[in-house]
């Protein structure tokens, strides 16, 4: 009895540390691991050192900073990865001594882990480490510089920007954007012209999250560099800027660029730009490429209030090449934009398409809308049609009941004849009015109909459609050889009787 006890609780033990995500070692295990790194052979400690992250972090941690002191290189650098993963948040401080290590995997290995817990003693150590042998050692230098967040540090990295390795060149001036430091900001400005586009890319985007004027005319001309990976940059640092004196060079990039990802950005800036003169470059650009209207809109969107006088005027204007289909679907993205009367009147005059004009409608989620939607339900176009039903459905909630809807939903309903899944949704519409009325066609189908789906959807049409839309409806399940009817008067299912 006791044997099983015992092993219950082991068990117990097991399952508890299983489940917070912990290793599961049997102490045996334990011991043979710790046994492991004293072997003299080597080969064993290092199997050992790469289990180290399995004893957890209390044990681990332990075992981890003993191993740093072995004699093999590879047991150490195995212990310091544990280290760290384990969390033992000083393991960058006891590396700093590795940086000049004669082996360049533990020199590597001290400056990644800085990078990933600094210390400030290792400021001097890692800038001395920016002249390393080693390109990978440099370039780790760097990164774990530009983490230090110390002042000291950019001007040994500024005498590295020109660096025979492209990938100490990029780490450095990653490094110079982290620390944010203005110094950095005209020795970048140097190398916006760098013959290397990763580098030409990095500067630019370093440019952009410094955040100073002095770069916006070095970018400006970056939008004309032969690499999209460049002009993508330099978009997106001019964005980050924020001077609206740029909005005419972005407006034609976008425009000639063939490239679509730099056409992207140069959208996205000029969101981020905001303003009635970046939303008139978004509407001029709107209508010459429809297969991307939906960044354009969702842009238009972003620039708030500012871009609702200049999509009025577009919708005013008449379609030019569907670009007004465009407007009123920004339009409807702008909170607080009063959009529906300009969105109704734009329609009623036929400028904008019926689909887009219905998708706009939708997202404004004005009420007075409805009956402009409601029109729609029997249009000869199957994508009105279901735009016509999205917007009816976005439009409608039973909590604020609207009997308008009901006979435009009842006559498409009897209209759609063999569009079953049409049909299906204007049953659920009809419960969405929330009028008595519907109750009229719902009822009888939730009765008698012969398809149970159809059953199903109208008991719960009639559940949303509140307790006075169905005298009488089925009071068991559709099938149900038992099936008998609701009192008059008794709610319908999904609903509660009212209290009282």
């Amino acid at each position: 009895m006791r044997v099983r006890i015992v092993s219950t609780l082991v068990l117990a033990g097991l399952l508890l540390a299983s489940r917070s995500g912990l290793a599961v070692l049997w102490p045996s295990e334990v011991q043979r691991i710790e046994r492991d790194l004293a072997a003299s052979d080597v080969s064993v400690r290092r199997r050992a050192a790469t289990r180290i992250v399995e004893l957890g972090p209390k044990v681990g941690s332990r075992v981890a900073l003993r191993a740093l002191s072995d004699p093999d290189v590879v047991v150490r650098l195995s212990a310091a990865e544990a280290a760290q993963s384990l969390g033992v948040s000083d393991i960058g401080e006891r590396v700093v001594g590795w940086l000049t290590h004669p082996d360049a995997r533990v020199r590597l290995q001290a400056a990644e882990l800085l990078s990933r817990a600094p210390s400030p003693r290792a400021v001097a150590p890692l800038t001395r480490a920016l002249s390393d042998a080693e390109p990978s050692v440099r370039a780790a230098a760097a990164d774990a510089l530009g983490v230090s967040g110390a002042p000291e540090a950019v001007v040994g990295l500024l005498g590295r920007l020109d660096d025979s390795a492209i990938e100490v060149k990029v780490s450095v001036v990653r490094a110079l954007s982290r620390l944010g430091d203005a110094r950095a900001v005209v020795p970048l400005v140097s190398k916006i012209e760098d013959p290397r586009p990763e580098m030409r890319a990095a500067v630019a985007r370093a440019l952009g999250e410094l955040g100073d004027a002095r770069a916006v005319s070095a970018l400006v001309l970056s939008l004309r560099d032969p690499d999209e990976t460049v002009r993508a940059a330099a978009l997106r640092a001019l964005g980050e800027l924020g001077d609206a004196s740029v909005v005419p060079s972005m407006a034609a990039l976008l425009a000639a660029d063939e490239s679509a990802s730099v056409r992207k950005s140069a959208v996205n800036a000029l969101a981020d730009l905001g303003g009635s003169e970046a939303a008139a470059a978004l509407v001029r650009a709107l209508g010459e490429r429809p297969e991307e209207r939906d960044q354009f809109v969702r842009a238009l969107g972003r620039l708030g209030v500012s871009a609702v006088p200049v999509l009025t005027a577009c919708l005013s204007a008449g379609d030019v090449g569907g670009r007004t289909d465009g407007c009123a679907l920004a339009l409807a993205e702008v909170e607080g934009s009063g959009a529906g009367p300009v969105l109704r009147d734009a329609i009623r005059r036929g400028r904008v398409g019926p689909e887009a004009a219905l998708m706009a409608l939708a997202k404004s989620g004005h009420g007075d809308a409805l009956p402009l939607v409601l029109e729609h339900l029997g249009n000869a176009d199957p994508s009105v049609r279901r735009a016509a039903l999205a917007a009816a459905s976005a439009l409608l909630d039973p909590e604020r009941p609207d009997g308008r809807a009901v006979e435009p939903l009842e006559r498409a309903f009897y209209a759609a004849k063999d569009r079953r899944s049409e049909r299906l949704e204007l049953l659920r519409l009809l419960g969405r009015t929330g009028s008595p009325r519907a109750g009229q066609t719902l009822g009888p189908i939730a009765a008698r109909a012969d398809d149970v789906e159809f059953r199903i959807a109208a008991l719960e049409a009639l559940g949303n459609a509140g307790p006075d839309a169905a005298p009488r409806v089925l009071l068991t399940p559709p099938g149900d050889p038992e099936a008998g009817v609701r009192p008059l008067g008794a709610p319908p299912f999904g609903k509660s009787p009212p209290e009282g």
